[in-house]
């Protein structure tokens, strides 16, 4: 981790436990996004939608306090997928399934990928 600071942005038993399991998952902030696809895992950009990719992708850390950027597009995405139409839904969660099952994969040949892993505490 070049970044002290970002020790606070580790992965907890919670995500680790959700891609062990090869469940679908959705991060509700923009740190662990950016963190999950640092790590070589696969966000579901479907699931997510296009506001919240957006918000996500351009986030800027000195933003953290303002939670408001992101929080309420998520809850309104989480909606939407709600009304859904059941074909609609489905499509979603089968490309979902199949994401979290190659984060899973990961996960379970983590050695295979996860080659170095002195350099996320590099601190130079």
């Amino acid at each position: 981790i070049k970044d002290m600071e970002e020790w606070q942005y580790m992965f907890t038993e919670k995500t680790l436990k959700t891609l062990w399991a090869g469940k679908p998952m959705l991060h509700y902030d923009p740190i662990s996004f950016k963190l999950f696809e640092e790590w070589g895992f696969e966000n579901d950009t479907n699931l997510y939608g296009d506001e919240i990719i957006n918000l996500f992708k351009n986030f800027d850390k000195k933003d953290i306090q303002d939670t408001k950027k992101w929080i309420l597009p998520f809850a309104n995405r989480l909606k939407e997928i709600d009304k859904m139409p059941e074909n609609e839904f489905n499509q979603l969660y089968t490309n979902s399934v199949l994401i979290a099952d190659r984060n899973r994969q990961k996960v379970i040949n983590w050695e295979m990928w996860y080659d170095n892993i002195e350099k996320w505490f590099d601190n130079e």
